[in-house]
């Protein structure tokens, strides 16, 4: 699976072949899910990448600065994936749809690529939040969805579908949450549990609640006190 870099930050294993890049990215994935931040060692990652740790200390002089590669790889991974797979913002689909189709993206990547998503997660509980790993992993996929919805909602608004007096930004942010915690359910099913809700119905969860959100659909009469 191929994945450009950040410029931000230059690519140590540039010189080496893409498959031994991607099989140190996922052998450092997997050492990480496996131990956790506390007990993870460059000896481990390059033990189980097939590297000694003499030649792995070419690249890398401890297990944050591989951590940190692997932050870079899975944002140019992500911002790649976002950019390409969510519907169209130029397709003639209405945005009730749009989002609906999101949602179901959003629910297969969940799918597909549950490990991702489990590092994120998992660097988000065990990396203290001024973490320098941490701070370059996160926000760059949510920044990027989070503009996505913005520009959905406001093409909405111009074509009539969504209610005039919502601030795009604030929606956005709410409809960003939903496509969020259907990525995260397959990570961490305790996250819906409480309503009761997994797979394909999550999906018709959240369609229902972003009609509320984004026409302002009233509940029933009889809902607010006509009984």
């Amino acid at each position: 699976m191929k994945s450009s870099m950040s410029t931000e930050y230059p690519d140590k294993l540039a010189a080496l072949p893409v498959e031994t890049r991607q099989h140190l990215i996922e052998a450092a994935i997997n050492q990480f899910l496996e131990s956790g931040y506390r007990h993870l060692t460059l000896y481990g990652i390059a033990k189980s990448a097939g590297f000694g740790l003499k030649e792995i200390r070419v690249y890398f002089q401890d297990s944050d600065e591989v951590l940190g590669y692997v932050a870079d790889w899975l944002n140019a991974f992500w911002e790649e994936k976002i950019g390409s797979e969510l519907p169209s913002l130029e397709s003639d689909l209405p945005t009730d749809q749009l989002f609906a189709e999101s949602f179901r993206v959003a629910l297969l990547w969940g799918q597909h690529y549950s490990r991702y998503l489990r590092f994120g997660v998992r660097l988000s509980f065990e990396m203290a939040v001024d973490h320098p790993v941490r701070l370059r992993y996160q926000h760059r996929g949510m920044e990027q969805i989070l503009h996505y919805c913005e520009k959905a909602i406001r093409r909405g608004q111009q074509a009539g579908e969504v209610r005039q007096d919502l601030h795009p930004r604030v929606a956005s942010y709410w409809v960003m949450l939903i496509i969020m915690r259907l990525m995260d359910a397959s990570v961490s099913p305790f996250l819906d549990a409480g309503l009761g809700i997994q797979g394909e119905f999550s999906c018709e969860i959240a369609n229902a609640s972003l009609d509320v959100l984004l026409r302002g659909l009233e509940p029933p009469r009889w809902f607010i006190g006509g009984y």
